[in-house]
């Protein structure tokens, strides 16, 4: 009888431990860290613009778009107000040729100005968008498809899939009046852990970046470009609400693990460490769980095609919300996306074409309710093999799958299936004919 005391208290002991252990390793990846979505153009404006106002410490930014008109004006100067104030300031930004729906480039006076502020810039990748091999040379095409933003001081990640440019929070104008936006989401998480992956994912691309060449300053409009960012800083100093950062009381904790991934730039095309994970993603769903996608440009590679086909042979249901291309004016490229949604139907996924006034710019995944992946990631082949994107990944966090999946509700409501705007190849003739004056006038 002493023996089987000693036996069961034993177990106790065994047990206990186990469970401590147990919780010790999954302690770490939660302590003290919360989240925020943003899925508003103007909480966007709010929290960025208020991360930079109140870092006291270091300012890290990768952008694959970065405008220097308005929004992005706006950035850049307080950019360069900050490093003057003495603010580590480090900024990648995505340089592979111009970009037709810039609404201003990023010209050497503007990066002039950046530098002489003590902005530590660097481009990646910097090509010439005149010469042929720079759209066949596999290593020219790769970009930085960035959307990050990190205060060191404050612990915050700001990541999603919204560049900084006035189409991303509605400042676009055409016509004289306000065009259309993206329907985006992003996330702040908070938390040292967060903060230090990355930290260090930037730092390797920021690594391989290059300076600007400043060799082709222009005087004149060097003087322009000191008055314009001087009327933007003096526009958002004498706005002080937007620096308000009330908004950092809808930070919600997070539950379970949280981790920041993303593409190593030495092994982009090579390495598909980020798929693998994406795809692990969609093979953990179990009986009764579903795979919410969104994503504006489908074209999955294989390796996804056969994740989708081994959940569906289980029973997975699998829902895709995508945007509808024709918003970029390029028929085309929907005729290709269209057959391949098709392709998708075909295997049982449930695809919902967004039709809203707004294009459908989120990238993510959310399986059973409770884990997924909120980033830059399109599902595409150019994400895959050439662009570098990053992103959160998270694990065991219903509140933040929760939030993801009411963005997501909202798309549907907007959405119909692909095969109502199906077109013919004679519609798509039709179309050419109709715009063969415009394509005239162009040369």
């Amino acid at each position: 009888m002493k023996y089987q005391k000693f036996i069961f208290f034993f177990f106790l002991i065994c047990l206990s431990f186990f469970r401590f252990e147990n919780d010790k390793e999954r302690t770490p990846a939660n302590l003290n860290q919360e989240f925020v979505l943003i899925d508003n153009a103007d909480d966007a404006v709010n929290a960025r613009l208020s991360m930079l106002h109140h870092e006291q410490e270091e300012i890290i930014a990768s952008f694959h778009i970065w405008d220097g008109n308005k929004f992005g004006g706006l950035g850049f100067s307080k950019l360069m107000e900050k490093a003057r104030q003495g603010v580590k300031v480090k900024l990648l930004l995505e340089a592979f040729g111009p970009i037709p729906w810039h609404d201003l480039y990023i010209t050497p006076e503007i990066m002039k100005l950046l530098i002489d502020s003590g902005v530590e810039l660097r481009l990646w990748n910097p090509a010439n968008p005149k010469h042929l091999s720079t759209y066949i040379d596999y290593e020219k095409s790769k970009r930085n498809h960035d959307k990050l933003l990190i205060c060191k001081g404050q612990k915050m990640v700001y990541e999603g899939d919204r560049n900084w440019q006035n189409i991303n929070v509605r400042w676009q104008r055409t016509n004289g009046r306000n065009g259309h936006s993206y329907a985006s989401l992003d996330a702040i998480i908070r938390g040292q852990e967060i903060t230090d992956q990355a930290t260090a994912y930037f730092h390797r691309s920021f690594a391989q970046g290059v300076l600007p060449d400043l060799s082709q300053i222009d005087p004149v409009k060097l003087e322009a470009m000191k008055r314009r960012f001087k009327t933007y800083e003096n526009f958002t100093n004498e706005r002080t609400f937007l620096y308000d950062n009330s908004w950092e009381d809808q930070f919600k904790p997070l539950t379970g693990s949280i981790e920041f991934f993303g593409y190593d730039p030495s092994k982009k095309g090579e390495d598909f460490e980020m798929d693998e994970k994406l795809i692990a993603l969609i093979k953990s769903a179990k009986e009764g769980e579903e795979v919410v996608i969104t994503t504006p440009f489908t074209r999955f590679p294989k390796m996804y095609m056969d994740a989708f086909y081994e959940a569906r042979a289980k029973g997975i249901k699998i829902q895709l919300y995508t945007a509808d291309i024709r918003k970029y004016g390029n028929e085309i490229i929907a005729q290709v996306y269209e057959r391949h949604q098709r392709e998708l139907e075909s295997i049982g996924v449930e695809v919902h074409v967004s039709r809203g006034g707004d294009l459908l710019h989120a990238k993510s995944i959310t399986v059973g309710g409770n884990r997924g992946y909120l980033g830059t990631h399109n599902f595409n082949m150019r994400s895959t093999f050439l662009d570098l994107d990053s992103g959160f990944f998270y694990y065991d966090n219903p509140d933040l799958a929760a939030g993801v999946l009411s963005f997501v509700e909202e798309q549907g409501k907007l959405s119909s299936s692909v095969r109502s705007s199906g077109r013919s190849c004679l519609s798509i003739l039709s179309k050419i004919l109709v715009n063969l004056p415009k394509l005239r006038r162009q040369f």
